[in-house]
């Protein structure tokens, strides 16, 4: 049986341990859009290998974001830096399908956000349950305030009209053949009343 010891060092592999450098203590930090603490965080932050969107922020500053991916085993150190907001640039993004707001990888709102950014390139993500996601990037330059109005557009939908596999009729995805793959076998020529029957389809189409 494997020890403690064996068993953490074989689990260390699939994490890697984040801390921060020069961030200012009160600070909030966010990991893939979930708080998981203020600086200076109680305990080591574990972070699953793979990607992650990185948030640090804190009042009357421009909020920190960046993209780390964890190696597993490794420790990451990030270097974190806080612009006071005098000449940030702030974003108001509004959607009308009370969709997450995303930006710069990191979601920080839903149905509409305002804030304050770095001047310069930001990247907008907004997506909804049936919508369309819309993403784009925006540049904004220092002391510059923007608005953003995103319509998101339905997603394509499966048409209602019927087509015919192996016999049966099938209308958006039910099929309506039952009639035809378990009728009773006839004589030719013959047709007993109440047995010719008909399928009729949600669109009007009659078998």
């Amino acid at each position: 049986m494997a020890s403690a010891v064996e068993t953490q060092k074989a689990l260390r592999a699939f994490y890697s341990v984040l801390s921060f450098r020069n961030a200012p203590d009160g600070a909030r930090v966010t990991v893939d859009g979930e708080l998981v603490g203020t600086l200076p965080l109680a305990q080591d932050l574990a972070i699953d290998i793979g990607p992650h969107a990185v948030r640090v922020e804190k009042e009357g500053f421009v909020p920190f974001t960046a993209n780390v991916s964890a190696p597993g085993q490794t420790d990451l150190t990030l270097e974190v830096t806080l612009r006071r907001e005098d000449n940030a640039a702030r974003l108001a993004i509004q959607t009308d399908a009370a969709g997450a707001i995303a930006v710069d990888g990191v979601v920080v709102g839903t149905g509409r956000w305002e804030g304050a950014l770095a001047a310069g390139p930001h990247t907008v993500r907004v997506s909804a349950t049936g919508k369309k996601t819309h993403e784009a990037s925006v540049d904004v330059a220092a002391k510059e305030a923007r608005t953003l109005q995103i319509s998101l557009e339905d997603e394509a939908k499966m048409p209602l009209w019927p087509w015919i596999v192996g016999g049966a009729a099938v209308v958006g995805g039910a099929v309506v053949g039952g009639y035809f793959l378990f009728k009773p076998k006839e004589e030719p020529g013959q047709v007993p009343v109440g047995k010719l029957g008909t399928v009729v389809l949600p669109s009007g189409v009659r078998f």
